[in-house]
């Protein structure tokens, strides 16, 4: 039997996270992804590779505002942007 290919992927810190069309926390949402699931990262470096500047956002009310964004695709390959502290990046 044949391994499976190991890939970077991004999961949600506080659960289900968005994938947004632009790197906004305004931008058009093209996907939800639920809690425990992740999003293949469009970069497959180590953390997905950079992150860009883009919009202002909060992860939650309690949290720091942070502007950088990492891209993801979505389920039907198309890229978008996740707000970089809102995920975290797995090998697996």
């Amino acid at each position: 039997m044949k391994a499976r290919a190991k890939h970077w992927y991004v999961k949600g810190r506080l659960g289900a996270f968005h994938i947004r069309e632009t790197r906004s926390a305004t931008s058009r949402i093209l996907e939800t992804v639920p809690a425990g699931r992740g999003a293949w990262c469009w970069n497959q470096q180590r953390d997905c590779g950079p992150a860009y500047r883009g919009g202002k956002y909060r992860c939650s009310r309690s949290t720091p505002q942070y502007s950088d964004w990492i891209p993801v695709a979505t389920s039907n390959r198309k890229k978008g942007w996740v707000a970089r502290h809102c995920v975290y990046a797995t090998y697996e």
